[in-house]
């Protein structure tokens, strides 16, 4: 059974490396076609000091899903702070050399059944990276989501503080009701896996990401772990062999 979802979803993850690059576009072209539409907005300095590391472990569940480097929330939360100067100083001995633990390229990837879930294709795929990645990960984010504010649109609520789903649900509802009671048609459009997040090139994404500011070496860094990603699905809590994918991540 495994096999059969490995080589389903293979088929999604390496549409690139199998020769489809229909809808990878060419860097170069594209930023001189929309170069008066990005805005450069230079990050502030990325370097994580020991306490940065506290707040995302702390504000994480103990009962997340433990990835394959073998440890859990409550155990890195009941380290001592000790240990997160020595994590600081290997994470930036990693960062000055755009790359990351090889461990943290190991990721499962629970099969969530959806609709009638008679295929492979009828599964949400997760990802759940190894907790310490998701910590330094965290991190990071808690350090540069103010880079996006001056210039992302007031419209898009994914990843922003002070906005969840509910900014988006409660809006598409409103406007929903509003049309049923006026007697209007209405229509809501949503993009899933094969039309968004699978389309993303890992290389022009790294690329577009550093025009518009982002710190390079991290940009470099996050290129060479979604491009090697050695991935296991989860079925039935047993794991598949391991494959490997080119496409950049999926949320998870």
């Amino acid at each position: 059974m495994h096999e059969l979802f490995v080589d389903e979803w293979d088929k999604v993850y390496n549409r690139y490396e199998q020769g489809d690059s229909t809808h990878i576009p060419d860097p170069t072209v594209f930023l001189d076609t929309y170069a008066d539409n990005i805005i450069q907005c230079h990050a502030e300095d990325c370097t994580l000091a020991p306490e940065d590391y506290y707040q995302p472990i702390q504000g994480m569940r103990t009962d997340s899903k433990r990835g394959l480097d073998g440890w859990t929330v409550r155990e890195l939360q009941a380290l001592p702070t000790d240990i997160w100067e020595v994590r600081s100083s290997t994470a930036e001995c990693f960062l000055e050399n755009s790359t990351l633990p090889e461990s943290y390229r190991h990721v499962s990837a629970p099969m969530i059944p959806s609709g009638d879930a008679k295929t492979p294709k009828q599964h949400r795929y997760l990802t759940a990276f190894p907790v310490l990645y998701r910590v330094y990960a965290g991190a990071l984010w808690n350090k540069l989501r103010s880079w996006q504010e001056p210039w992302i649109h007031p419209g898009c609520k994914g990843g922003r503080a002070q906005c969840d789903t509910t900014d988006v649900v409660w809006s598409v509802q409103g406007e929903v009701a509003f049309a049923t009671l006026m007697g209007s048609t209405s229509t809501v459009a949503t993009l899933d896996y094969d039309k968004l997040f699978d389309m993303l090139d890992p290389s022009f994404t790294a690329r577009l990401l550093a025009v518009c500011g982002f710190p390079k070496q991290l940009a470099r860094q996050w290129l060479s772990l979604y491009t090697r990603l050695i991935r296991y699905i989860t079925v039935g809590g047993c794991y598949s062999s391991p494959f490997y994918d080119y496409q950049w991540n999926r949320p998870g």
